[in-house]
This record gives C-alpha cells, sequence and structure tokens, in this order.
C-alpha cells in the first residue's frame, strides 16, 4: 500500500510517503512561514523527488489534531481537497500519538507535549506495548505542562515541542523527567503514515478534526455573537 501522510499541527510541518510500513520520503519544515503557503509545493517536489502521482496512492492520512488551529484547519483542507480530487481514501490520525510512536519501543510511559499557546501544552500519556504500538492510558488535554507532569507516576519519556519549551517545567515539578529533545521527534507524518495505514485495515474511515479545546475566536464574545 502507497501512502501519503501530512501533518500541519505545529509549525514544524511535515510530509511523509510509506510504502508498505517503509519510508520511501518525507519533509520536514520548521519556519515560520504559513502552511498555506508551502504545504502543496512542499508535496508536489516531494512527489516528483520519490517518482510517485497522486494516482499512484492508496490512501491519503492527514493529522487532525489537537495543534494549533490554523495549521490544522489548513492540512484538512488540503487533505480533503486532495482526496476528492484522486479519489482517495482519507483517514485522520492522532497528533499525540504519532508523536510518541517514534518511542514506541521504550520501556517507559511516554507523555508527548505539543504547544497548546496559552502557556499550556496538548498532553496524553501512552505505554508503550512491547510490541511497536501504544497503548493509551490518558485522554489528550490542554494543561499546564508542569502540572501534567507532577501527576505522572514514575519514569516518564517527555516528547515534542511543548515538552521542550516547557522543559524547565516539567522538571521543576517531576525530578525524574527525561525530556527528549524535539529535533528527534519529528517528522510526525512518517508516524502518522504507519498509524493512519494500520487503522484503515482495520476499518476505519473518516477525517474530522480533533481541537481539544475551543479557538481564541470560538471564546471571544465579539466573534461568538455575543458581542456588539
Amino acid at each position: 500500500m502507497k501512502v501519503l501522510a501530512l501533518d500541519t499541527s505545529t509549525r514544524a510541518g511535515s510530509l511523509a510517503l510509506t510504502e508498505q510500513g517503509r519510508l520511501v520520503a518525507s519533509f520536514l519544515l520548521d519556519l515560520p512561514a504559513a502552511h498555506s503557503a508551502r504545504l502543496l509545493p512542499s508535496l508536489d517536489r516531494l512527489l516528483r523527488d520519490a517518482e510517485w502521482r497522486l494516482a499512484d496512492l492508496d490512501l491519503l492520512v492527514c493529522v487532525q489534531g489537537p495543534g494549533n488551529f490554523t495549521g490544522l484547519r489548513n492540512g484538512l483542507s488540503t487533505a480533503k481537497g486532495l482526496a476528492f480530487a484522486a479519489e482517495l481514501p482519507l483517514i485522520g490520525v492522532n497528533s499525540l500519538e504519532a508523536t510518541a510512536l517514534g518511542f514506541s519501543y521504550a520501556n517507559t510511559p511516554i507523555c508527548p507535549m505539543l504547544d497548546a499557546r496559552k502557556k499550556q501544552v496538548f498532553a496524553a500519556l501512552f505505554l508503550p506495548d512491547g510490541r511497536g504500538g501504544l497503548e493509551r492510558l490518558r485522554d489528550d488535554e490542554s494543561v499546564f505542562a508542569g502540572d501534567y507532569a507532577a501527576g505522572v507516576r514514575g519514569p516518564c519519556l517527555f516528547v515534542g515541542d511543548g515538552a521542550e519549551l516547557y522543559a524547565s517545567a516539567i522538571v521543576q515539578k517531576k525530578s525524574d523527567a527525561l525530556v527528549v529533545p524535539s529535533a528527534i521527534c519529528y517528522p510526525r507524518a512518517a508516524g502518522a503514515a504507519l498509524l493512519g495505514e494500520t487503522a484503515y485495515l482495520a476499518g476505519r474511515r473518516g477525517l474530522v478534526a480533533h481541537y481539544v479545546r475551543a479557538s481564541d475566536a470560538e471564546l471571544n464574545p465579539k466573534f461568538a455573537g455575543g458581542g456588539s
């Protein structure tokens, strides 16, 4: 199965092509430019370098959140447009699970954290199953990194850009925490491709945004219809 996966849940957007579980090509760009401006040109380059066409694909996978609201909307709309144009099945996967997947052979729980702004992170907790998979221990939350870390018992790996951003707060609340540099947590799209293919073969379908919390616009009475 040939799979294209894309992730725009954080500033470091990534794309990946896999075939039968093998990573064929990937692209990462961690720059301030908006995903809307760079996503399609990056995809075009990735496909050309791999000598693939959209028509060659069997499945399109998109990270559906949680993460940056604008980035997620850009990614989801692009994925849906591509899937419609190329008549491809489309499936969404969780950004925190995709972040943790790269450490699924660890012998400790894994806590992925992505920057949620407002001094918070999107966080969850997973336990490696010993076979390269993950067992979810906690649902996704929008929380303060240090407070979340304080509630995790025993050794734990903290991964993702949110963990790196608030590393000092995590270690202050949990002295035995191991914070993994975000540079070795990318790209999430490669993990997303594997998660998406597994879910697709198990019969799951569909892509729905997973924001965890309301956006600033939704919380602002002026935009929510509560202001004058």
